[in-house]
């Protein structure tokens, strides 16, 4: 039980501080009680992004707006407060809708491009493997090289699959500026990663087994004609494989341009929710925007009265 003289000497203490004396002091304290709003605490979710101090910053507004005076406008101020709060909340979920599209959609494409790559490579090796193991007069020969120009036509779509092509006709071009001319395996290689019928290829062809002629002539006379002659037809292959290659880095060069754009189209697109989320914000911001006029009226009403 607390004494005689515990009691004295709280009265005491307490005429030294008895609260604001000014009437802008009371002002600023009269709503002290209240603790920024009964919902607070619920309304504000971290995890969300959404912070304390600016939903403190709205209920502090709106009180300087209106200026309640009594219980009924401080909680008709708060309920306005929380509404405006919900009715934020459904934009923020748009936005974060739509960052959180963007930053996983470029990943999965370019997930999905590199499989689709994988895939087309896997079955250009295998069928080239196939075809170089199967006799020539084998009528499987032919299954096999339409499968291989069907993949190469599709890997000629992506620079992915140009890039992989390259990477097949770059180290021929280097083993004939060694050698002067193509074996045969590397003959097949370059008519399945460039195209059976193209006319460059068709040429490539021609001048490697010149060249390979001449180069037996050399083997067996070591003629200096035959060293010159052997020289300008190992020049001209490689010349004629420079070309393809070129044309093929500017090809792959066209394809990463429109690649790019499409990819730039694809992002925008992305702004565009899923019919089933957009409803779904929509029906919540319809709700609290109702909710907002509503409780605006009736705060316009107990302070300004019906017949404002």
């Amino acid at each position: 039980m607390t004494s005689d003289k515990k009691i004295e000497a709280n009265r005491n203490n307490s005429k030294e501080s008895t609260g604001p004396t000014s009437p802008q002091g009371k002002d600023r304290t009269r709503l002290n009680a209240s603790k920024w709003g009964l919902f607070s605490k619920e309304l504000v979710v971290p995890a969300a992004g959404e912070k304390q101090e600016d939903f403190n910053a709205l209920i502090s507004g709106i009180r300087d707006q209106f200026r309640p005076q009594d219980f009924l406008t401080v909680v008709l101020a708060e309920l306005l407060a929380t509404t405006i709060w919900r009715l934020r909340r459904p934009l923020r979920c748009e936005t974060a809708e739509i960052r959180k599209q963007y930053a996983t959609a470029g990943s999965r494409r370019s997930l999905e491009k590199i499989s689709e790559a994988a895939s087309l490579k896997g079955r250009f090796i295998r069928d080239f493997n196939a075809l170089c193991a199967t006799p020539l007069r084998s009528p499987d020969r032919s299954s096999l090289s339409l499968s291989l120009e069907e993949t190469r036509k599709q890997l000629e779509q992506t620079s992915l699959g140009l890039e992989f092509l390259l990477e097949q006709v770059e180290p021929i071009k280097n083993a004939v500026d060694q050698d002067g001319y193509l074996s045969a395996d590397a003959q097949w290689l370059l008519m399945s990663a460039c195209g059976v019928g193209a006319i460059l290829i068709i040429e490539c062809i021609t001048v490697s087994q010149i060249a390979e002629a001449q180069m037996e002539k050399l083997e067996k006379n070591n003629e200096e004609a035959d060293r010159i002659a052997f020289e300008q037809w190992k020049k001209r292959l490689s010349a004629l494989l420079k070309v393809r290659i070129q044309m093929m880095r500017a090809m792959k060069t066209e394809i990463e341009k429109l690649e790019s754009r499409e990819e730039e189209a694809y992002i925008a697109s992305l702004a565009m929710l899923p019919a089933e989320v957009s409803e779904k914000i929509y029906r919540a911001e319809t709700g609290h925007r109702r909710d907002l006029f509503k409780t605006l009226d009736a705060l316009k009403d107990v302070l300004y009265g019906s017949d404002r």
